[in-house]
């Protein structure tokens, strides 16, 4: 039989203190230094140095959610392997001895290249990966990226140009120059209007 360590409360049983001295010093959250993550910034610092430094602070951001494009994606082998399936359904189409199918009528926006290829296919999407496009080829299939996907694309690209534009890099005056300070314009006294008598 495996002999276990006793555990430390088997020890003091019996015994009203539990090795913490007098019973008050055991008592609530006081005599570890707060519950939880009280003090990290004040008496548990050291704690806070060694194994939290990041802890205090601001640490990245979050994309406003209409820059944010949830992509559902599928893999190659797995359109291969239903492509008969798509066939029976009508949401592909035999086309010239190869199998047309249209990803966004399954529900899915891109195609991943995991798997194997048996199917000579015609896949349509609005985004391929670099192997799945390859793998699609070499089966004697093509890869047709959507032409409103590309388009979008590019107004995207286009925009963020043109807000780098807008702001510009930040200019610095050149070495041994002074930059540039517009001068005060002296004060002119006004005249003071004569008293009538």
């Amino acid at each position: 039989m495996v002999v276990r360590k006793d555990k430390k409360f088997r020890r003091f049983r019996g015994f009203r203190s539990y090795g913490f001295g007098s019973h008050k010093k055991h008592r609530g959250g006081g005599s570890r230094g707060g519950r939880g993550q009280a003090g990290l910034h004040k008496h548990k610092w050291s704690y806070t140095v060694k194994y939290d430094k990041e802890h205090f602070g601001k640490h990245g951001f979050t994309r406003p959610p209409e820059t944010v494009e949830i992509i559902k994606a599928v893999n190659v082998s797995d359109l291969d392997r239903r492509a008969e399936q798509f066939l029976k359904d009508k949401t592909a189409v035999e086309e010239g001895g190869k199998i047309k199918i249209d990803v966004s009528k399954i529900g899915y926006d891109k195609v991943l290249g995991s798997g194997r290829i048996k199917h000579a296919m015609i896949v349509e999407a609005k985004y391929f990966s670099k192997s799945a496009i390859k793998k699609i080829e070499e089966a004697g299939g093509k890869a047709v990226a959507r032409q409103k996907a590309k388009a979008e694309m590019q107004q995207k690209v286009a925009k963020a140009e043109a807000k780098t534009e807008k702001i510009g890099p930040k200019t610095r005056p050149e070495a041994g120059t002074k930059p540039k300070v517009a001068k005060a314009k002296p004060r002119t006294a006004k005249a003071k209007p004569e008293k009538k008598a």
